[in-house]
C-alpha cells in the first residue's frame, strides 16, 4: 500500500483531500464528467512517472459489478512497463503540443503598455498581427513574467485597444491632447518602438528590403539641390554640439583639430546617420547640424521646444549665409532621405516632413554667420509693433502644422505700406545691413511673406515702385549707422530686392527648396497678374542706367 500513497502524490496537487486508503472520492459528479477527469489524471501521473524515472503508474476504472465500490472512486495500482512500452509513451507524450499561455486572461496592462499600443497603431498603421509581433517583442519580458511564452494574440490587444478607447473615454482624450500637444512626448517609448522595428523582419525580409532601398536610392539632384541662399538655425543651452555666434560644431566632432570630407551622398552610413538624426535618438552623437530654410516654422519649433524646457531666454536663432558655409557637397535636404525611410515604413514611422531642414556636415564657420539674435528679444520685437503685432498675432507654437497653415490662410492679411515699413524694420532687425547683398534681403523678406501668408494686391506698375520705395528709405532709416551717400548708391538694390522677394513669395508654401526656371513659370504668372514683374523690370533697368 505503500506504493500506492506513493504513486498519489501528482492526485494530491489536482485534488483537494486524499484518504490514507489510496481512493478519491468525487461525491455525486456524474459518470461521463469522472471519464474525462480520469483520463486527465492518468496524463499528469504518466508524465510525473516519467520525468522522474520512478515507478509508472495508472489510472484504472473497474467497470464489472465485482470490483466497483460503493462510491465514484479512482483505483491507483503499480503497473510495471517494459523499456520499449515507457519508450513508446514517452515519444506519444512528447509529440503531444504543450499547453502554454498565449492570450489576455492573465496578463495586466501598465500605462506604458497602452501608450505604446496607441503609438503603434498611430505611427505604424499595419495589420493588427504586425502591431502584436512588435508589441511583444519590445515587452517580452513582462510577457514572460506571465507564463505568456508565445505572447499576447492579435484579439487580446485590439479588445484592450477598443476598452480604452470606449469605456474609459476621459483618460483617453487626455492621452490623444498630451500626444498632440507634444510631438517630442514619451521619446523614450518611440525609440523602444523605432529600435525594434527592423529586427522585426527575418534575414530573407530584412535583405529583400535592403535591395529595394537600393533600386530606389537617393539621386546626386535630390540629396544636393540648389541651395537658398540663407539657412536658420535654432539652439538653445540644451542643444547638442558647440552653439554659439562663435560657429556651430556637431557634437560627434566636438574637439577634433579638423574635419574629415563629407560622405557620398548614397553612402549607407550616411543614410544610416541621417535616420538616427531626425528621429531624434537619445545620447547619439550626431556628425550633421540641423539648419531650416523656413523661418516661421523653425520659430514655432524653437518656441515648442523652449515651452518644454521653460527656457526661452537661453533660445538664439542663426541666421547663414550658405555661399561661406562649405562645399555644397557638405549640406545633404533631409526630405529625400525621410521618403526613402517612409518607404519602409520600419525604419521612420513618424510623421515628421523633414521638408525644410538642411544638414551640415561637421560644422558652421563664423564667417557664415551674418546674425546671431534671441528668440525672445525676435518676438518682443514683433509684439511692440503695432502693424506687426497686429499682422502676426496667430498663435504659431501649438497645434499641428497644416492647422496654423489654415489658420494663417484664412486670415487673408494683405500687404500695406504700413505692413511693408515693419517689415523693412523687421529685416533690419534680423541683422541685415546696408551692403548686404540684395539676393539675402530678397530671401529674407520672401520668408516674411510667405511664411505668414502674407496676400499681395493687385496694382499698377508706380504703386509697387512707391511699395518699393517705402521699404527702402524705412530699412535704411533703421539702420544705427549710415555712411552719407551710401543710401543713394543702395536704394535701387535694396528695392530691386523687396520685388524679388515679393515676386518669389508667389510660390507653392509647401516648395522649400530654390526651383528651376520651368517650376518657377507659376510664380512668374502670378507675379504677371499683381504687377510686380513689370515694376521688377523697371527698377532693373534704372539700375541698368545708372551704371552706364
Amino acid at each position: 500500500m505503500s506504493k500506492d500513497v506513493l504513486a498519489l502524490t501528482p492526485i494530491v496537487r489536482v485534488f483537494d483531500a486524499c484518504p490514507a486508503s489510496g481512493q478519491i472520492n468525487l461525491y455525486h459528479q456524474s459518470r461521463e464528467s469522472q471519464s474525462g477527469r480520469d483520463k486527465d489524471v492518468h496524463d499528469n501521473i504518466s508524465y510525473e512517472s516519467q520525468s522522474t524515472e520512478s515507478v509508472d503508474s495508472t489510472v484504472t476504472d473497474t467497470s464489472s459489478p465485482s470490483s466497483t465500490p460503493d462510491t465514484d472512486t479512482i483505483v491507483v495500482a503499480p503497473v510495471q512497463q517494459s523499456e520499449s512500452q515507457q519508450l513508446t509513451a514517452r515519444r506519444a507524450l512528447g509529440s503531444q503540443p504543450q499547453r502554454r499561455g498565449c492570450g489576455n486572461s492573465y496578463f495586466k496592462y501598465r500605462e506604458e503598455h497602452h501608450i505604446t499600443l496607441y503609438l503603434l497603431r498611430t505611427t505604424i498603421k499595419g495589420s493588427w498581427n504586425q502591431t502584436t509581433r512588435c508589441f511583444n517583442v519590445i515587452y517580452q519580458e513582462d510577457i514572460a513574467n506571465y507564463g505568456l511564452e508565445r505572447g499576447l494574440l492579435p484579439t487580446a490587444l485590439k479588445s484592450q485597444f477598443a476598452f480604452r478607447r470606449t469605456s474609459q473615454r476621459s483618460l483617453w482624450e487626455t492621452f490623444l491632447k498630451q500626444i498632440k500637444d507634444d510631438s517630442c512626448a514619451f521619446g523614450e517609448i518611440k525609440n523602444r518602438i523605432e529600435t525594434t522595428l527592423p529586427t522585426d523582419a527575418t534575414p530573407d525580409k530584412a535583405l529583400r528590403s535592403k535591395k529595394k532601398t537600393r533600386r530606389f536610392g537617393i539621386t546626386r539632384e535630390d540629396a544636393h539641390p540648389p541651395l537658398p541662399v540663407v539657412l536658420f538655425r535654432a539652439y538653445n543651452d540644451a542643444s547638442q554640439g558647440s552653439n554659439s555666434s562663435e560657429g556651430f560644431v556637431a557634437s560627434y566632432f566636438e574637439g577634433h583639430d579638423s574635419l574629415p570630407p563629407p560622405p557620398n551622398y548614397s553612402n549607407y552610413d550616411l543614410e544610416n546617420t541621417i535616420r538616427k538624426h531626425i528621429s531624434q535618438h537619445q545620447d547619439f552623437k550626431s556628425p550633421l547640424i540641423s539648419t531650416g530654410s523656413c523661418l516661421v516654422k523653425l520659430m514655432r519649433r524653437a518656441m515648442k521646444a523652449s515651452a518644454r524646457a521653460n527656457d526661452l531666454k537661453s533660445c538664439r536663432i542663426g541666421i547663414i549665409d550658405t555661399q561661406k558655409v562649405a562645399q555644397d557637397d557638405g549640406i545633404f535636404y533631409a526630405r529625400p532621405y525621410r521618403d526613402l525611410f517612409r518607404s519602409i515604413k520600419k525604419l521612420f514611422p513618424w510623421r515628421y516632413s523633414a521638408e525644410e531642414e538642411y544638414l551640415v556636415w561637421g560644422s558652421i564657420p563664423k564667417a557664415a554667420i551674418l546674425a546671431d539674435l534671441s528668440l525672445q528679444d525676435l518676438l518682443s520685437f514683433i509684439a511692440e509693433d503695432f502693424v506687426l503685432s497686429h499682422a502676426f498675432d496667430t498663435d504659431i507654437s501649438s497645434g499641428r502644422v497644416e492647422q496654423m497653415c489654415r489658420t494663417l490662410k484664412c486670415k487673408k492679411t494683405l500687404l500695406s505700406s504700413e505692413l511693408t515699413a515693419g517689415i523693412a524694420c523687421l529685416v533690419a532687425f534680423l541683422g541685415m545691413e546696408i551692403n548686404t547683398l540684395p539676393a539675402i534681403i530678397a530671401k529674407l523678406v520672401c520668408e516674411v511673406l510667405h511664411g505668414w501668408f502674407i496676400v499681395l494686391p493687385v496694382q499698377s506698375r508706380e504703386a509697387w515702385l512707391a511699395e518699393a520705395a517705402v521699404f527702402a528709405h524705412n530699412f535704411v532709416d533703421s539702420q544705427e549707422c549710415v555712411v552719407v551717400g551710401h543710401e543713394e548708391m543702395h536704394f535701387t538694390a535694396i528695392c530691386q530686392a523687396f520685388l524679388a522677394g515679393a515676386r518669389t513669395s508667389l510660390k507653392s508654401w509647401a516648395a522649400h527648396i530654390e526651383i528651376d526656371q520651368n517650376r518657377a513659370q507659376v510664380a512668374i504668372d502670378r507675379a504677371i497678374k499683381v504687377g510686380l514683374l513689370d515694376a521688377e523690370e523697371r527698377v532693373a533697368m534704372l539700375e541698368i542706367e545708372g551704371v552706364k
